[in-house]
């Protein structure tokens, strides 16, 4: 639909000229004003848009509902979770009909249920309410939690008697969310924040003390690393993990000890990145040092550095993780974009594989809380599978489905996915996942609805969605483009998607449509692509590079300033994203990340229909990146196309965190997509 529909008339942003220069490069920005949060304009300028949007979006009121009923129909109201073992205890989660939060809860044998924490409870009040951690004392009897209540992902830590069914005094404010018990279970480690978002400090927390007395343990100076905490599955060792984008070092704390010093377990190398684990007697690390796709080495934790392969590297298959228990270890990889487990006693042989139930599966290993078990939990869903968690037994080789998500109003035999591998500009074949109801295919000119990303190493794997099987059922075909930059393939996928090679990405991407075009899966007139975050920019990228590619693209959260935002040391995450994107402060990235930044390339043609969100409390990209895009497209695009942006006030980077409230952003989404093609077949 066009503009020219409506009575309503778009925003238009004024404009205040900002002149930077850097490399003898000057830039104009007339809507740098945006970010200033603080100024009252910006706040009326968000608040114009969203009126827009929502006098838009009044229109399709009728659509939206119909979508959001049916998804709605989709979930089942009073469905739990696959409950998993540990100790006397099994814990699982569930969910009441027409709550929107999960309820926590345990089981001792034949007991009865024990409420942990009512999420449902916590929220009251709030529009936003997410968990980071949930972690239950070795002896059962305290919950650790975090809990963030706008979106900023700030989290506040609190603890619960569960024996007494009281919460404790103890509220640690300002952390990343990340926390984990010590093992006398009166204390626990947690991360905290620097001024950039940064987690960069260990404290460690005894119960019935002020924050304030919290001894902080270990602080990471250099701005590239982040710090991320682990706790052994022998429940030995603590370990503590600074990773920036490709490098990645290890310290340890001997949990037995309590008057034990910070030891180094692997010191940091440039480009090398080790992720450790541990059996009694054996520290074990997954590392790329000699082994692009990973390796995993050995040491006798009595003599560190002292290594060994246990698991040598594979030119052809990445080892994506490792998990060791008493008497195996489990290795997750990936070979040629397909998931495979195998198990390897302690002699390093490789003992089972085990068979999953879908080639396009994406795979979890979930659920492992006890460590002398013999059997394994993991959770598989994909396009056409429901998230179902098996447990295999080593000994046996026995497979079994522990619990299958329980979908209303679905007819898993109606549908099938499939997967392409698609030529790009330089000859690389690119994989493809598809989903689509059976007798629909190549030839049949359907509407498509493809999603990508192409970042961090990040592989976007096939999921369940009850939203897209509104699109499906509506005659759509639905998929991935599984792009450089993520890892679908091999590390090297992703080292081919980042720096100078960017590109390859966006060119990726561009490719699969016009694939998927030229086989008459579609025509671009019935061509929607929809990205988030860094799948976001790569919108905006393809966006501008070839508008005239596609009908309609959705972006989320899109980090489509990104020449900007790079620039801008004092924003979280940037200094950290050099290793992923360059650094602009240096002359050739900064020229080649010009020719591709959205916001900067920009020009006075024809774009497709567009459908923007950001969220106002948003630390990963910031809420100005869409709404300068947005505003600057307003003046320069040639089309009468619809341009919408919503902004949601009240949450963050993840959007709603309510099952509801999420569907309903999907309805609303959607809705806009159907009315804006002819999807319905002749």
């Amino acid at each position: 639909m066009y503009q020219s529909d409506f009575k309503e008339k778009p925003p238009v942003a004024k404009e205040v000229l900002s002149v930077s220069e850097i490399h003898g490069h000057k830039r104009e920005d007339y809507y740098k004003w945006l970010q200033e949060r603080d100024d009252p304009a910006v706040m009326n300028y968000i608040e114009s848009e969203n009126n827009y949007f929502d006098g838009i979006m009044k229109k399709f009121a009728e659509l939206t509902g119909l979508l959001y009923d049916e998804m709605k129909s989709r979930i089942s109201g009073s469905d739990s979770s696959a409950p998993v073992k540990d100790g006397i205890y099994e814990y699982y989660f569930r969910y009441e009909d027409g709550l929107s939060y999960p309820i926590y809860c345990r089981k001792s044998g034949g007991g009865e249920e024990e409420v942990i924490l009512d999420q449902n409870l916590l929220a009251r009040g709030s529009k936003f309410c997410a968990i980071g951690s949930l972690r239950v004392s070795d002896d059962h009897k305290y919950l650790l939690y975090s809990v963030d209540f706008s979106g900023n992902e700030i989290f506040e830590i609190r603890v619960k008697n569960l024996i007494e069914g009281f919460e404790l005094d103890d509220i640690i404010s300002e952390t990343s969310g990340e926390c984990l018990w010590a093992n006398d279970g009166r204390s626990f480690f947690y991360t905290a924040l620097d001024e950039t978002h940064r987690p960069c400090r260990l404290f460690s927390h005894s119960l019935g003390t002020l924050q304030e007395r919290d001894v902080q343990l270990y602080y990471e100076e250099n701005q590239s690393f982040f710090l991320g905490i682990e706790r052994s599955r022998s429940r030995e060792y603590l370990f503590l993990i600074m990773a920036s984008q490709d490098t990645s070092f290890v310290k340890y704390i001997n949990l037995n000890d309590p008057s034990s010093d910070i030891m180094p377990l692997v010191e940091q190398v440039k480009g090398k990145e080790y992720y450790p684990e541990h059996r009694p007697g054996y520290f074990y690390l997954r590392t790329n040092d000699e082994a692009p796709n990973f390796r995993i080495v050995v040491s006798a934790d009595s003599a560190p550095f002292e290594w060994s392969d246990f698991v040598p590297h594979s030119q052809d298959a990445l080892i994506e993780h490792v998990e060791a228990f008493e008497r195996f270890l489990v290795v997750k990889q990936r070979r040629n974009a397909a998931f495979e487990i195998h198990i390897f006693d302690s002699s390093a042989k490789r003992i089972a594989s085990i068979p999953l139930p879908d080639p396009y599966a994406s795979l979890d290993l979930m659920g492992n809380r006890v460590f002398a078990a013999g059997d394994i939990r993991f959770s598989c869903e994909s396009f056409v599978m429901p998230p179902t968690a098996f447990d295999y037994n080593v000994d046996s080789g026995d497979l079994k489905v522990v619990k299958r998500k329980n979908i209303p109003n679905y007819d898993e035999s109606l549908y099938e996915s499939t997967r392409l591998f698609v030529k790009s500009h330089d000859d690389v074949m690119v994989p493809v996942t598809l989903v689509h109801k059976k007798g629909v295919g190549a030839g049949d000119e359907s509407p498509l609805f493809l999603i990508g990303y192409g970042a961090y190493g990040y592989s976007y794997d096939p999921s369940f969605s009850i939203s897209l099987l509104s699109l499906i059922d509506r005659g759509f075909v639905c998929g991935i483009a599984h792009i450089r930059g993520g890892e679908e393939m091999g590390r090297q996928w992703y080292l081919d998607g980042k720096f100078f090679k960017k590109k390859n990405t966006f060119f990726d991407f561009i490719s699969c449509c016009e694939y998927l075009i030229s086989e008459k899966w579609t025509v671009k007139e019935k061509l929607v692509v929809s990205g988030r975050s860094a799948g976001g920019l790569l919108m905006g990228a393809v966006a501008t590079m070839r508008p005239d590619l596609f009908s309609i693209v959705v972006a989320e959260v899109p980090f489509v300033d990104t020449l900007n935002t790079m620039l801008d040391e004092t924003l979280p995450l940037t200094v950290g994203e050099y290793d992923e994107w360059g650094n602009p402060n240096r002359k050739e990235f900064y020229d080649y990340m010009l020719s591709y930044s959205p916001y900067d390339n920009i020009r006075h043609i024809s774009y497709p229909s567009m459908f923007f969100f950001t969220a106002l409390n948003d630390t990963r990209v910031m809420y100005w990146e869409p709404l300068k895009f947005v505003a600057k497209l307003r003046k320069y695009k040639t089309d009468e196309n619809l341009l919408l942006l919503k902004t949601d006030c009240s949450s963050g980077h993840r959007g709603a965190s309510g099952r509801y409230d999420s569907i309903q952003e999907k309805a609303v989404q959607y809705s806009f997509v159907l009315n804006n093609i002819d999807w319905r077949k002749p």
